[in-house]
């Protein structure tokens, strides 16, 4: 399976909205972690597995771009609930 997709499910499983913003926090860091190591294949330390860089390889790989965060993110969430039909 593609590794965008099974990241996409398993953000699903812990925020069901899409909503990365969700996950911050030093409780979440290893969520983040396996996020991460899902949607790329490598196991970061949890030190660069913060909200901003998993929002900007998620858009990456998602092909989300634009210079608006809140268009960005829209597409981002209505690539998400496609990709999981």
């Amino acid at each position: 399976m593609n590794p965008t997709i099974t990241a996409i499910q398993l953000l699903g499983t812990f925020s069901p909205h899409f909503d990365i913003y969700a996950l911050a926090g030093d409780r979440n860091g290893k969520i983040r972690q396996a996020l991460n190591l899902a949607l790329t294949g490598e196991k970061l330390p949890i030190s660069q597995c913060g909200v901003n860089a998993l929002t900007s390889r998620f858009h990456m790989a998602c092909g989300v771009t634009g210079s608006c965060i809140a268009a960005r993110e829209d597409a981002f969430v209505n690539y998400c609930r496609v990709a999981i039909l």
